[in-house]
């Protein structure tokens, strides 16, 4: 009995010369390599991802501790008064910016793992209906 390779090969010769093109992948959406390229970016930046994500929390977490230390450090007597010097501080602008740093980071991260699913998504659905 004829492999599953084998009788998509025999079934494509039989088609005209587009519906080959189409099949063989030169007309393909995503092609073999693209997925291949798609896969290892996903394994060798999974660590990347994952340290993105940690920085992230931690500078959240800074900031919030940055917030305290500089309310319990102001000489305010209101606390509106307090709340106002810990945002016009430099040193809360700073964490603040590591934050936001750090969220586009993860976010950069996180869409370019989408859009690799996404083309491997992409693939196995035209792979499937090119089986048919």
């Amino acid at each position: 009995m004829a492999t599953i390779s084998e009788r998509a090969k025999a079934g494509i010769k039989q088609m005209a010369p587009a519906e080959q093109a189409e099949h063989t992948g030169r007309n393909r959406l995503v092609t073999d390599d693209e997925v291949g390229d798609a896969l290892r970016w996903l394994a060798s930046n999974a660590r990347e991802i994952g340290e993105a994500r940690a920085r992230l929390v931690r500078s959240g977490h800074l900031l919030k501790h940055t917030e305290a230390l500089l309310y319990l450090a102001s000489e305010e007597k209101t606390v509106d008064g307090k709340k106002a010097g810990v945002k016009a501080s430099q040193r809360w602008l700073d964490s603040a910016e590591e934050e936001a740093v750090a969220a586009g980071e993860f976010e950069k991260m996180r869409a370019l793992r989408e859009a690799a699913m996404a083309r491997i998504e992409a693939w196995r659905t035209e792979s499937a209906s090119l089986r048919k």
